[in-house]
């Protein structure tokens, strides 16, 4: 909806008049407000910072899986079954990250009264 109303402005003072910056600022403020309280548009902090805790929350699943799949294959000695095993275990970690994201990612949002949002 803002989206059009931008529009709409941009059209109607076509010119560079102050008043048509400062009218067509406003709306694009308004659509910022709105989007950041719909949690459709985050800071690139936190979009960074979310990264960096899902890149350490899966280096440390992957690192953690050494104990877990140690257990799994003592005493094998059959190297495709060894092979199978760590497929499955690093898999399982994958897979959990693609229907769970949740599970490894939690992004802040800024909201504009200053409060914070997940």
């Amino acid at each position: 909806m803002l989206a059009v109303i931008i529009g709409a402005l941009k059209i109607k003072y076509a010119d560079d008049s102050p008043k048509a910056r400062r009218e067509l600022a406003d709306a694009e403020r308004s659509e910022i407000k709105v989007k950041q309280l719909r949690a459709e548009l985050v800071s690139i902090d936190a979009a960074r910072s979310s990264a960096a805790n899902l890149v350490g929350a899966l280096r440390k699943r992957c690192i953690d899986a050494a104990s877990v799949v140690a257990e799994k294959i003592t005493g094998q000695t059959d190297r495709n079954e060894i092979e199978i095993k760590l497929r499955e275990h690093y898999a399982a970690i994958f897979e959990e990250l693609r229907s769970d994201p949740n599970k490894f990612l939690n992004i802040q949002v800024d909201q504009p009264d200053g409060a914070e949002s997940v």
